[in-house]
């Protein structure tokens, strides 16, 4: 019995648990500065999106973790990631 595949047959998707791990990665990030800029725009209903996605991603304590375990590099780079983009300035 021949073990070839069809042309016509779907693939059978693997896992790849680096690919999983680098998207969960860009996920975070994403949110983390996208909170940042909801944030900074200064509307209420936006800034309160803006929270919620910082508290759901866990952005301040991680900060303070960061800090406190000697980690200053991780906390500098989620500070800059959460401050986001000030919207305000670009817009006028």
């Amino acid at each position: 019995m021949c073990d070839c595949r069809r042309d016509d047959e779907p693939g059978r998707r693997r896992f790849r648990p680096i690919r999983f791990l680098f998207h969960l990665m860009f996920l975070y990030v994403l949110l983390v500065f996208g909170g940042g800029t909801l944030i900074q725009t200064g509307q209420p209903i936006a800034v309160e999106i803006g929270r919620i996605f910082h508290i759901v991603t866990f952005v301040d304590p991680t900060i303070h973790w960061a800090q406190t375990h000697d980690q200053p590099a991780l906390a500098i780079g989620l500070r800059v990631l959460s401050n986001g983009v000030d919207v305000g300035q670009i817009l006028s």
